[in-house]
């Protein structure tokens, strides 16, 4: 799992652009909001990409159960490498947000069901 809180923190991110516009998307509306230096354990604000199965029960420890809970927003991404991923929003309360972006391989259908945008070709 890596946790990316800052767009410097997206550099293994390789051959998936369309994955790391929307993450930096994301990364320049947490930088608006609490600020490039916030200590993100405390005010959320951060990204967080599975990497392995493993990663999955790892979210459990961030309160998200992606099998149960409902994201506020879920994008599925398309890459030209064929790499899909799922980017869903998690709005933990009113100031603490985290976004899961989980490559296709890890998904279920809650997550899948609630896709409200595509980004593809």
């Amino acid at each position: 799992m890596k946790i990316i809180i800052n767009e410097k923190d997206m550099h293994n991110i390789k051959d998936n652009y369309r994955l790391k516009e929307l993450l930096k998307y994301f990364i320049d509306i947490f930088n608006d909001s609490w600020g490039e230096n916030r200590d993100y354990k405390v005010t959320g604000g951060y990204i967080v990409l599975i990497e392995d199965t493993k990663d999955l029960s790892m979210l459990n420890d961030m309160y998200i159960d992606i099998k149960e809970d409902i994201a506020e927003l879920v994008y599925y991404v398309k890459e030209d490498n064929a790499q899909e991923f799922y980017v869903a929003l998690f709005i933990m309360n009113d100031d603490f947000n985290i976004v899961v972006a989980i490559p296709n391989k890890f998904t279920n259908g809650n997550i899948i069901n609630q896709v409200t945008d595509n980004i593809e070709n």
